[in-house]
C-alpha cells in the first residue's frame, strides 16, 4: 500500500500524463484545466509534505524527474492557453457574426 505522500505524488504524475495526453488530442482547454488542477495539488502537496529529514529520501528519488519535466510543460501550458484564447476568440467572433446576421434579417 502506498503511504500518504507517495499517493499524493501518484496524483501529481497522473495529471501531468493527462496533460500529455490532452494536448495530443489538441484539446488545449483540457491542457489548461488540468494545469491548474495540477498546479494546486503541487501546492497542497508540498503543503503537506515539505521537504526536510523525514521526506529526503523520498525526495531524492523524484524531485529531479518532476524538475526536469517543468520547463517542457510549462511552454505546453502557455501554448495551449494561447491556442484555447484563440479558439475562443474564434468562437466568440462567429457567434457575433451570427447574431449580427440574425437581427439584420
Amino acid at each position: 500500500m502506498a503511504t500518504s505522500i507517495e499517493s499524493s505524488w501518484i496524483k501529481i504524475k497522473s495529471l501531468t500524463d493527462e496533460m500529455i495526453s490532452n494536448s495530443s488530442r489538441e484539446d488545449w482547454l483540457g491542457v489548461s484545466e488540468t494545469a491548474k488542477q495540477r498546479h494546486k495539488l503541487i501546492t497542497l502537496h508540498f503543503s503537506n509534505h515539505p521537504v526536510g529529514p523525514d521526506t529526503a529520501e523520498f525526495y531524492q528519488q523524484h524531485l529531479n524527474e518532476l524538475m526536469q519535466n517543468e520547463a517542457g510543460l510549462q511552454s505546453l501550458i502557455t501554448a495551449a492557453r494561447k491556442k484555447s484564447m484563440k479558439e475562443n476568440s474564434f468562437i466568440n467572433n462567429r457567434k457575433r457574426i451570427q447574431t449580427a446576421y440574425r437581427q439584420s434579417t
